[in-house]
């Protein structure tokens, strides 16, 4: 089934805006990485974020000042190695894609590449480098910090390798350039695109709801409780612990509702006793304690939570990217077979597409400049960026609009797929992410607010209000 369209607003408006207020380096937070795990294990990208304990603004600017980079190692023909921190991805496939093209790169170029494939607590080791005056040539950044690095003095512009492909296969879209432009500059490179669809286990809605997703909230709780048979099988993989996916799961059932974290130039976009928050929670809590269809470990979920729960056939539907649907291809085929993709629920206010960037930052200091903007360029390239989509389908969706034209893309299966890619919303929308979103977020106060009402039983009323005064001081302090 096809995603509901929607009408793509523009994202640009706010490009001006304060940057983020934390990093989380590396972080692949729309389940992509999976750090620390055993190999084979599922789970997400969002553990790639390590501790969270990032660096302070302040003291990721005072590293502006900080020692220069240490020498990179010289190679056999005396050129220096460019030096790629990147964080273990969820499918083995796509840091092996990504080492290969830089391998190519080498070849074409003589200069040596040093790929370095980053797990566990990265982000603590990225900061650390930064602050020391030590970082890497280019880094992994995930959506919203492609920003917070340039707000910090960090990044290095980009503009004048990315915008000679603005208008290659379509141009970018639009959220593509929201994501990684800040004043009307770039500051980092665009890698690629999660779509987040809801997985679901078609098998299950052709026995039981006559091969219908239920497509509206009112739906998903009917049909949910008929399906539910605990504790083998439950209808929803809800994220409710402090963690990414639960401010995905959070966000885009808001959007049904017709709210918005921020409004268009970039101001925090919710209120006091928010109608439209304060029904997420009212669904959440009936969802979880009067209808029983949610496992109820999802309190305790990290961003693997989702991911495991649905490939050991624990739920029979949840929110995310394709990184799921991609293990299942690998691991559990039969499980791939009877899979389909479909769009959130709808609310009043209708059913919107998720989207989020994964993106490179080039270190402002980095002492090689032109091999590094080389290897940039590289990676940008439409017909290396085509390459890559193509060799890791489904895992991602293109950074070209005219690359969706693939026939890669072709297969019914993934029309919802193109239609979340075409007019889906980016996590911070309805503006580029600012400084306060990205700190509230990534203080994972969503995940406190909904475990306060679920685990702690207060009214949804004060468990929101008690998140928005402390969300609203966030903002007030940029």
């Amino acid at each position: 089934m096809a995603a509901i369209p929607i009408t793509r607003r523009s994202l640009l408006r706010a490009l001006g805006g304060a940057a983020l207020a934390l990093p989380l380096a590396g972080l692949a937070a729309a389940c992509g990485s999976s750090p620390g795990t055993p190999a084979g294990a599922p789970t997400s990208a969002g553990a790639n974020a390590g501790s969270q304990a990032a660096a302070s603004p302040a003291a990721a600017k005072g590293a502006a000042a900080a020692t220069p980079q240490a020498a990179a190692a010289p190679s056999s023909n005396g050129a220096k190695a460019i030096t790629i921190w990147y964080g273990q991805d969820y499918l083995d496939g796509t840091t092996t894609t990504l080492k290969q093209q830089m391998a190519d790169f080498t070849k074409k170029s003589n200069v040596p590449v040093d790929f370095e494939v980053k797990s566990g607590s990265w982000t603590d080791q990225l900061n650390a480098a930064v602050q020391a005056g030590t970082a890497p040539d280019v880094w992994q950044s995930y959506d919203y910090q492609c920003q917070y690095w340039n707000a910090q003095g960090q990044a290095l512009e980009l503009s004048q390798v990315i915008n000679k492909y603005k208008g290659e296969q379509g141009g970018f879209f639009p959220y593509v350039l929201a994501t990684i432009s800040a004043t009307g500059k770039i500051f980092a490179a665009p890698l690629a695109t999660n779509t987040w669809p809801f997985h679901a286990r078609q098998d299950i809605l052709d026995k039981e709801n006559g091969g219908k997703f239920p497509d509206t909230w009112d739906a998903q709780r009917e049909i949910g409780k008929k399906i539910t048979n605990a504790p083998k099988l439950y209808a929803y993989g809800w994220t409710m612990g402090k963690t990414n996916d639960t401010n995905n799961h959070f966000i885009g059932t808001l959007w049904t509702f017709g709210g918005k974290l921020q409004n268009e130039d970039g101001t925090f976009g919710l209120k006091a006793n928010d109608d439209a928050a304060l029904a997420v929670l009212d669904l959440a809590q009936k969802m979880y304690a009067e209808d029983k269809i949610l496992p109820p470990a999802v309190v305790q979920w990290d961003d693997g939570g989702n991911n495991n729960s649905y490939q050991e056939e624990q739920t029979a539907w949840t929110s995310n990217p394709l990184s799921v649907y991609g293990w299942c291809l690998q691991h559990k085929p039969d499980l791939a077979k009877n899979t389909n993709f479909y769009n959130y629920p709808k609310g009043p206010a209708g059913s919107f597409g998720q989207v989020d960037v994964w993106g490179l930052t080039v270190w402002k200091k980095t002492p090689q400049q032109d091999n590094v903007l080389a290897a940039i360029d590289w990676f940008v390239d439409p017909t290396h960026h085509a390459d890559r989509i193509r060799t890791l389908a489904p895992r991602f969706t293109p950074i070209y609009q005219d690359l969706l034209n693939d026939k890669v893309w072709d297969k019914p299966l993934f029309a919802g797929i193109k239609d979340i890619a075409k007019t889906g919303r980016i996590m911070a929308y309805a503006a580029s992410p600012q400084a306060g979103y990205s700190t509230f977020t990534t203080r994972f106060l969503i995940g406190e607010m909904m475990q306060n009402v679920i685990v702690k039983k207060m009214s949804p009323k004060d468990a929101y209000n008690q998140f928005y005064q402390a969300a609203k001081n966030v903002y007030e302090q940029y």
